[in-house]
């Protein structure tokens, strides 16, 4: 996501706190006495401010409703394109997908939101399951960047060697690792019945 990297660090708290700042800083300023410690802290501060607000003229900082909606429109997007290109190939189609998160392979951030942790990197999971095989999808998006989608697709052609682990968390999360020929994926997903389910079918329980 373009320009989320500030929504990870805060940056958008800082920015709308110097904007804030601003006026009240410029009326103490008029009033404390001239060159004294004080009116070069304050006016130093002030500049500051302008330097901020400058800067985040030309960029839009995402809010976390922005965030929200950004994940919920590529969830949704991932699940229609993936459904409709395994649709035209293969019949008696199941697809589930499952929305997962990562931390980023430098800055390994995350932030809170609306009480669930999020991670830097979104990963979505999707397994289709059909009358002549069963496939695992992987997609990886940067919630911090505009950095394009790195997806992957394997064949499950020999059951035997899949390996699926899901062990509990924190705040409601599992880390949930799969393993399979050379794909190799650890991320932290929702505890809740989209991830059993979503395992279920990956084993074939169901």
């Amino acid at each position: 996501m373009k320009h989320g990297i500030i929504w990870f660090l805060h940056l958008n708290r800082v920015i709308f706190g110097a904007k804030i700042a601003f006026i009240p800083l410029v009326i103490a300023g008029i009033r404390v006495v001239p060159f004294s410690p004080i009116f070069f802290v304050i006016w130093s501060l002030c500049l500051i401010c302008v330097i901020i607000a400058g800067v985040s003229v030309p960029l839009r900082t995402p809010s976390a409703d922005a965030i929200e909606h950004f994940i919920e429109e590529y969830e949704s997007e991932f699940e229609d394109r993936h459904k409709k290109a395994f649709a035209e190939r293969h019949r008696q189609l199941r697809l589930l997908k499952l929305r997962c998160y990562a931390p980023g392979k430098t800055l390994k951030l995350k932030r809170t939101l609306h009480g669930r942790v999020v991670y830097g990197t979104l990963v979505m999971l999707a397994v289709a399951a059909s009358t002549d095989g069963k496939w695992l999808v992987r997609e990886t998006k940067s919630l911090c960047s505009n950095r394009p989608a790195e997806t992957e697709v394997v064949r499950i052609e020999e059951p035997g060697k899949l390996r699926v682990y899901v062990t509990p968390y924190h705040n409601g999360n599992s880390l949930l690792t799969v393993d399979y020929g050379d794909m190799s994926i650890d991320v932290f997903a929702y505890d809740d019945y989209h991830i059993t389910d979503f395992v279920a079918l990956l084993r074939g329980d169901n």
